[in-house]
């Protein structure tokens, strides 16, 4: 049951206020920031995510069993922080590190506090003596 300051909250949410869209999929919590575009009448919500979901009383539900729904919360710093670290690792991901050259992967690394040792080849280790 959800606490009568959060029922106060959301009765007090006006067309233009940032607000939060929180959704826990297989474990995966998700958030998608959004501003309240309009309450009907009826006291449902309707967001600029989506102007087919209409909250009521915080939620929104689909009528199929499987999805699991969203819920209106406060924006908080800490949100948009997992938010900037999705958008960081998905840029990171869109690196082709093939392009990036050995010493500023030596560098990624050093930030990130893992050092590798660089082989080095001995003249006495080349195959047959002869060094090039």
């Amino acid at each position: 049951m959800e606490s009568d300051a959060y029922h106060t909250w959301i009765a007090g949410l006006r067309p233009g206020d940032l607000i939060a869209l929180h959704r826990c999929v297989h474990g995966r919590e998700e958030h998608f920031v959004t501003k309240v575009e309009r309450i009907l009448p009826s006291g449902r919500i309707v967001t600029g995510y989506s102007k087919t979901m209409k909250f009521k009383g915080g939620y929104y539900r689909e009528r199929s069993g499987w999805d699991p729904g969203y819920k209106i919360v406060p924006l908080t710093q800490e949100i948009l922080d997992r938010l900037y670290l999705r958008k960081l690792i998905s840029r990171c991901q869109d690196i082709n590190f093939d392009l990036v050259s050995v010493e500023n992967l030596e560098k990624i690394l050093g930030v990130l506090g893992i050092r590798l040792k660089r082989p080095v080849l001995k003249p006495e280790d080349a195959p047959g003596g002869v060094t090039v």
